[in-house]
């Protein structure tokens, strides 16, 4: 039996649906909550766990594989009390959990604007420089040694090893992907971009780096588009309230902040009238919008520092840094061959039935 450690995020519900098509009756669930869940749904073999409460042992009995799905110090602590030390630990790196969790206490460049951290901001510069960790690093970093058994990454196993090389000695693995494009995409799946909208960002989080990307393109004439940018979740107020007036002093009501979160069926047809899409994260961030965005034909722009830029390429996409962006890529959309380039490989690689061969060949008892 699998055994998945979930936090309470929008994504695991359809992570759940697409085990039980490859693995059916072989995961127990638990999702780590702080109170009422918010997102996950009740289902069968799906266990709501707040941190210190008990949790019966006799659940996990024939537990012979364990998948930590964002690596979290509560998890850790889970793990430690509940799993035997012979169990296999899968680390499915999302992102934040290696970059914001780890990285950044190393010297890892993620925020363009640390100051809006706070006293975080200070921290990982101090410990930086002085090159001590605290007590909850050095838990992860003891824990990723001793118990990390397999790296599930595409994009970031080798900046792990970089980093944190000699806490590393599990394996990497790839092919696994949480986002099936036609699971998410529905009924639009033979839908193409086709609209006059830039998108930015996915979130308001610190790392979007929103002002960063605003730098580069207010150099730009947008030619009459709109930049939709979603605020929804993440950062915090005063981050929302800056990233609001930086773009209404630069695009004026050309610049639309998207302060409520959307359904998935809405975000959607948002992003099928998004042409461009500009993702500015120094880490592997947004993956899955970044994918549903060169699927619909979007030209998508990262960052240069993104582990995701090497990703693509090394698949065949075709993607392009914000840093080298002209004005001739504002004005010229994609080319139909490259769309249906991307489109192919994409489809080929993160379709429910890869992501479910995929499941079947890392986590089956073959």
């Amino acid at each position: 039996m699998l055994l998945h450690l979930f936090d309470d995020e929008k994504v695991v519900n359809r992570t759940i649906e697409i085990f039980e098509k490859a693995l059916p009756g072989k995961s127990i669930y638990i999702c780590f909550i702080d109170e009422a869940p918010r997102f996950v749904r009740a289902t069968d073999n799906l266990y709501f766990y707040k941190e210190n409460d008990s949790f019966q042992r006799d659940i996990l009995k024939d537990i012979n594989k364990v998948i930590v799905h964002f690596l979290s110090y509560k998890k850790i602590k889970f793990i430690q009390k509940y799993i035997p030390q012979s169990i296999p630990c899968y680390w499915n790196i999302w992102g934040g959990d290696l970059y914001n969790g780890i990285l950044a206490y190393r010297g890892y460049p993620i925020y363009y604007e640390p100051r809006f951290l706070g006293y975080k901001s200070f921290i990982y510069k101090v410990l930086h420089e002085i090159k001590v960790l605290p007590p909850k690093q050095r838990t992860v970093l003891k824990f990723i040694k001793e118990r990390i058994t397999h790296f599930v990454s595409n994009s970031d196993y080798n900046i792990a090893k970089q980093y944190i090389g000699k806490y590393i000695n599990g394996v990497q693995v790839t092919g696994f992907r949480y986002y099936s494009i036609d699971t998410i995409l529905g009924p639009l799946i033979e839908k193409t971009v086709n609209g006059n909208l830039i998108l930015l960002g996915n979130s308001a989080s610190f790392t979007n780096n929103h002002s960063y990307a605003f730098k580069i393109l207010s150099k730009l004439n947008l030619n009459g588009k709109k930049i939709a940018v979603p605020l929804s979740y993440g950062g915090s107020p005063q981050y929302i309230r800056h990233i609001t007036e930086q773009g209404h002093q630069n695009w004026g009501t050309s610049f639309v902040p998207l302060y409520k979160f959307l359904p998935l069926d809405e975000y959607n047809q948002l992003m099928t009238t998004a042409e461009i899409c500009i993702f500015p994260s120094w880490r592997q961030e947004a993956f899955g919008n970044i994918v549903i965005a060169l699927y619909l034909g979007a030209k998508v722009f990262l960052s240069e520092k993104s582990s995701l830029v090497k990703y693509f390429e090394s698949i065949g996409v075709v993607v392009y840094t914000i840093e080298q962006i002209k004005q001739e890529d504002i004005n010229i959309p994609l080319s139909d061959e490259i769309k249906s380039l991307n489109r192919k490989i994409l489809f080929d690689l993160l379709s429910e039935k890869t992501i479910i061969k995929a499941i079947c060949t890392i986590w089956g008892d073959n």
